[in-house]
């Protein structure tokens, strides 16, 4: 995950998470337990390493907001 301010430029960049695939159908569940500042956005980034082509069948974010 990699953090940006609101003009574009990357601020942060976060741990990696790692999973490992396999042939077929793969679930994985990467928890994003980070703090972005006001007018931060965030971008989550996938690498393949592997021969085989990956397909993203869907992708889900939660988010959760507290105003102060």
């Amino acid at each position: 995950m990699s953090e940006y301010d609101a003009v574009g430029a990357l601020k942060q960049d976060h741990p990696i998470h790692e999973v490992t695939g396999t042939p077929g159908g793969t679930f994985a569940v990467v928890p994003l337990t980070k703090r972005l500042a006001a007018g931060r956005s965030m971008r989550v980034r996938l690498l393949n390493q592997s021969d085989e082509q990956v397909e993203v069948a869907s992708a889900v974010l939660t988010a959760l907001a507290w105003e102060g």
